[in-house]
């Protein structure tokens, strides 16, 4: 049912034109006859009709100015202009203004019902169309945590395609994601100790995610990543367009809004570490690592900490740099079995640890936590220590001072952890035929780089490296081909509608499918199945 209303100081022309439309248009409802301008202007915006003919000449405000005043409020309102003029200067200015059309007095029957029912039909289509766009973005809502955990991903590991990217930033209708900072969000240490061992690290980063993914300030400038480990990256758009201290005290504030989000709603106190503003999708991964750091720090004091006052803080022990790319690169080489290289990769922490320390304390405490992380890490992972690898080692260290006996003695500690590692299972090889293996049995359904290399124990970046050296194709292209190679035989070997193949292979979107299918193969899933057929006869 359409509202319409008509709007004409004469009694007799608004009769004899409802008369034509309740008579011609039973779905249409007249829903107010005002006699002049004003009267127009409030039953317009009181109703919101959908069809308003409006007489040109009234009382008070015309129908032109009227009109204006109601287009600025409704837009979407079709307006019809009423007159016994058809000079130029009246019909430029309405259709200026938005006019959908004009009706010349005196009144013509047939030129009403085709005006109204242009006008119907022009109505209905844009009802369709918005329905289809409502019905769009709803699906947009759903699929954005994936995408979204897709392009955290690729800034991290800087294994992207441009045209990916660009695509992904269309879809989620983003102004600008190529500069940024990334924030790093873990539970602290405290909270941990203090939850029962039955609270798991999915519950605890599920709620996290939640409270962090739910923050007004963040949701329409940020995008964040899947949980990874007991991390949950979050890369926050900014420019940088600022001096680098003002950006990290912005940055910072950030920071403390969400920690003081997730506490009031999760109960989970965090800490927190939060990288510098980087421009270019190449040096994003910058602001990742920075941002690791800086969780470092943050684990060991609590709260919030920005990588930037790290830097400018030399006066505390903890100044020295901790080399984190090196702890990282130690812990996935002990996970893949590469005992030797992680080996010489622990000899060159420890060089550098020592040749850039401020004390001898700094160094203690570098050492003391790589040993930690490594002993958690590998735990966690599912490689195995041996029971009788000797962990007590680690109270030796506070009685040594001089630095050559803490090196010599951490490369021992080290040393003796790596060769207790049950690495037999843990080949590079293995892990790579698991992840393949996990591949062909969650293809067709909701699976992310993250999602897999939490199920083999490997960082999402370093999975992604180590996938490409050994296939020579991406993480996401590989998923790709799979869907499309399995959506051929399906569109060869049975029945089923584009549709249904399109939810068989993990595309819930038919027309995405069929994009993403005619990229690959250059035609569409039915231009396939049609070529194929032919083809055959």
């Amino acid at each position: 049912m359409h509202r319409l209303m008509i709007a004409d100081d004469e009694y007799l022309s608004r009769f004899v034109i409802k008369s034509m439309i309740e008579k011609k248009f039973p779905d249409i409802e007249i829903v107010a006859e005002p006699e002049n301008g004003r009267q127009a202007i409030q039953y317009g915006l009181k109703l919101k009709p959908d069809i308003i003919i409006m007489d040109i000449k009234m009382p008070g405000f015309n129908g032109i100015e009227a009109s204006r005043i109601l287009l600025s409020e409704l837009p979407h309102t079709q307006i019809l202009i009423l007159t016994a003029y058809d000079k130029f200067n009246y019909v430029k200015e309405a259709l200026e203004i938005g006019i959908k059309g004009f009706l010349l007095k005196p009144i013509n029957e047939t030129e009403v019902v085709q005006t109204i029912q242009r006008i119907k039909n022009q109505i209905s289509q844009y009802e369709l169309q918005t329905d289809h766009d409502e019905h769009v973005e709803e699906k947009i809502k759903t699929v954005r945590p994936l995408i979204e955990n897709e392009l955290v991903s690729a800034f991290i590991t800087g294994d992207f395609d441009a045209e990916r990217i660009e695509s992904y930033r269309e879809l989620i209708k983003e102004n600008d994601i190529s500069s940024g900072f990334f924030i790093i969000i873990t539970p602290s240490y405290n909270y941990i100790r203090q939850v029962s061992r039955e609270i798991s690290y999915r519950k605890i980063r599920e709620n996290i995610y939640e409270a962090a993914s739910s923050h007004p300030g963040l949701m329409h400038k940020c995008l964040i990543g899947s949980r990874a480990g007991s991390n949950i990256a979050v890369f926050h758009t900014m420019q940088n367009k600022k001096p680098d201290m003002e950006l990290a005290k912005e940055a910072q504030l950030i920071g403390i809004g969400l920690a003081n989000r997730i506490k009031s709603m999760a109960k989970i106190e965090t800490a927190i570490g939060i990288g510098n503003v980087h421009s270019g999708f190449n040096n994003l991964w910058k602001s990742y690592n920075e941002a690791n750091i800086a969780l470092k720090r943050a684990l060991k004091t609590g709260g919030v900490v920005h990588y930037n006052f790290i830097k400018t803080d030399y006066n505390t022990p903890a100044s020295t740099e901790y080399p984190m790319d090196l702890e990282t690169l130690i812990v996935e080489q002990l996970k893949l079995g590469k005992t030797e290289a992680a080996k010489e990769t622990a000899c060159e922490f420890i060089s550098q640890v020592i040749n850039n320390s401020t004390s001898i304390e700094a160094v203690k405490e570098s050492l003391n936590e790589l040993i930690t992380v490594l002993k958690r890490t590998i735990a966690m992972s599912g490689i195995r220590l041996r029971r009788d690898c000797n962990l007590s080692m680690l109270t030796e260290l506070g009685t040594i001072r001089d630095l050559d006996e803490i090196a010599f003695w951490s490369k021992r500690c080290i040393f003796n952890l790596i060769d207790h590692i049950e690495n037999k299972n843990n080949s590079a090889s293995k892990l790579i035929g698991r992840v393949i293996d996990y591949i062909n049995k969650n293809f067709n359904s909701e699976i992310t780089l993250n999602q897999v290399a939490d199920e083999v124990g490997l960082s999402p970046q370093y999975l992604s490296k180590i996938f490409k050296e050994n296939y020579g194709i991406n993480f996401i292209d590989y998923i790709t081909k799979k869907r499309i190679k399995y959506a051929e035989e399906l569109l060869l070997n049975s029945g089923k509608s584009i549709k249904e193949i399109s939810c068989l292979v993990g595309y819930e979107d038919p027309n995405y499918f069929s994009r993403i299918f005619k990229k690959d193969t250059g035609c569409t899933p039915s231009q396939f199945r049609l070529q194929k057929a032919m083809g055959d006869n």
